[in-house]
């Protein structure tokens, strides 16, 4: 089984995924989390791999449009899920991995393999996102701010009756 979150930017997604992690401190996590600067004139983006630490610059979105660092993005993700681990987090995931053939490969290898997968879906209405999320081995959980202590518990729930 693997569970993802989903939902409006600000809904409380990955710090569901965060508090999940650091309450039940699963074994062996891998994969990657993203962190954003942001600023009147941009929006950058970082990807940072949960075993090894290290980060890549991932986007900016600068007037309306995103420049995609592909060169040291894909090869960077790649690593970060492939590597061995026993729950590999996938935080997160959208449009900026549309162009990204081997990386939307060795995502969808990690969803067959035997390793649960947890991670973010962003609302993207991509082939890639929906790919995903219309999978009958994905639990997909969606976020507001309204239902976020419900959405926790349930995202638990599923965890724990199907990955631990």
């Amino acid at each position: 089984m693997n569970i993802f979150l989903t939902g409006l930017p600000g809904a409380g997604k990955s710090t569901i995924l965060d508090r999940m992690l650091a309450e039940l401190s699963p074994a062996g996590v891998g994969g990657f989390f993203t962190t954003r600067a942001i600023t009147p004139e941009s929006r950058t983006f970082w990807l940072h791999d949960r075993i090894t630490r290290e980060s890549c610059h991932m986007a900016t979105f600068t007037d309306g449009s995103a420049k995609v660092n592909l060169a040291a993005f894909e090869p960077f993700a790649l690593n970060s899920i492939t590597r061995p681990c026993e729950l590999l987090v996938l935080d997160e995931l959208g449009r900026f991995e549309e162009p990204c053939a081997a990386f939307k490969s060795a995502v969808h290898a990690a969803l067959d393999s035997a390793a649960p997968v947890l991670g973010v879906l962003k609302v993207s209405d991509t082939p890639f996102v929906r790919s995903i999320a219309e999978r009958g081995d994905v639990h997909v959980v969606t976020v507001t701010e309204q239902t976020r202590d419900s959405a926790y518990r349930e995202f638990v729930n599923v965890f724990l009756t199907n990955c631990a």
